[in-house]
């Protein structure tokens, strides 16, 4: 007999909702049973992603949980937004479990926290880190003995070298790339194709170009 699945929700209905919905629903996660999705805003009428009902907001939150459901997905690419939700969600007391597409690699010596999510052919290298409410998006690459903190975005083809740092809530852009050796503080937007080859100590600034600079506000 096989084992119950364990319904979940997911929260978020936007684009991002798609990307995770389908990698819950592969074989290799099929201990999950998406039984609705939540959206972050008011919802405006009847909607169907993937075979799953929009069931509710944000604000059903609480009730979900009272009616017995106990694991939840963020499907928000936003990160600031995406911290906000998963500090309610534990506060309610949901189960926020990791999720892997197929074909994603995790080196046996990686670690991380809860909430993240790894999608297809994406490359977590020998010792590397991350901590919790990641999204590593198809293709990113975190190589070997490098680390990213909390509720950060690897876009697309994103690469960080070997022996880097990302801090928390850092957006790298599709296809940038940090080289080796570098450290780049919280709350940092790497642009897309941008090369970052210095570090990055000042938080709340965008990056672009190559090598990559900060975008200076006019």
């Amino acid at each position: 007999m096989s084992a119950k699945r364990k319904r979940c929700l997911v929260l978020g209905a936007g684009g991002h909702c798609r990307a995770l919905t389908s990698i819950v629903q592969e074989p290799d996660n099929r201990c999950y049973s998406v039984v609705g999705i939540l959206d972050a805003e008011p919802v405006k009428g009847k909607e169907s992603i993937l075979g799953v009902d929009v069931i509710g907001s944000a604000d059903d939150l609480e009730d979900c949980f009272n009616r017995g459901i106990r694991f939840l997905f963020l499907a928000i690419g936003d990160n600031a937004r995406r911290l906000y939700y998963y500090q309610a969600a534990k506060r309610i007391g949901y189960e926020l479990p990791n999720v892997f597409a197929q074909g994603a690699y995790i080196a046996p010596s990686a670690s991380m926290g809860d909430s993240n999510l790894i999608c297809h052919r994406a490359h977590l290298g020998p010792m590397s880190r991350i901590g919790s409410g990641n999204i590593l998006n198809t293709g990113s690459i975190l190589e070997h003995e490098s680390t990213i903190g909390d509720f950060c975005h690897l876009a697309p083809s994103s690469v960080v070298s070997g022996r880097s740092h990302l801090g928390s809530q850092v957006f790298l852009g599709v296809n940038a790339t940090v080289i080796d050796k570098i450290n780049v503080c919280n709350s940092v937007t790497i642009g897309a194709g941008a090369v970052v080859v210095t570090d990055i100590a000042v938080p709340d600034g965008t990056f672009v170009g190559v090598p990559a600079k900060e975008l200076v506000k006019r």
